[in-house]
């Protein structure tokens, strides 16, 4: 099984993948849409048993209010039970700034993913090196990074 569902994000966007097992499906969440999106995130969680409440990978794709603010404020709600296998952010801390210019969009709500990560100690970037260290990009030469999650997912 391999299913993709666009949640209503709004002006954003947020794409929940699940595949592998119907009946023991592995998720990937990528992109939270605005804040408000984190209802229709925690409805999909809720829908689920609970020991499936669980992303192989959850994704930020980049620091615009309307990618991040659905994920943020899901992170922030300590009442919602789930578990993250991996995270891919690249933090202000991973980007190169070459001018003031660069550092106007949404700096803000990423630096509070980024304590988020931190404090919950979520494992952040791992397929790319340490937790939280190592950005997730592509090379210039040669071939592309390959990732495969649990259930075979690459």
């Amino acid at each position: 099984m391999f299913r993709l569902k666009f949640l209503p994000a709004t002006i954003g966007d947020s794409i929940w993948v699940s595949y592998g097992d119907p009946h023991n499906a592995h998720h990937i969440l990528i992109d939270g849409g605005t804040r408000g999106t984190s209802h229709r995130i925690q409805q999909e969680l809720n829908a689920l048993p609970p020991s499936q409440r669980k992303f192989e990978l959850m994704v930020v794709s980049h620091i615009d209010k309307d990618h991040i603010g659905g994920i943020l404020t899901l992170l922030q709600n300590r009442e919602v039970d789930f578990q993250i296998e991996d995270f891919w952010f690249n933090a202000f801390r991973h980007l190169p700034v070459d001018d003031d210019d660069d550092q106007l969009i949404s700096v803000e709500q990423g630096e509070q993913l980024t304590t988020e990560l931190v404090d919950q100690a979520i494992v952040w970037n791992a397929a790319f090196g340490p937790s939280g260290r190592k950005a997730v990009v592509i090379p210039d030469t040669g071939p592309l990074p390959r990732v495969t999650l649990a259930g075979g997912c690459s």
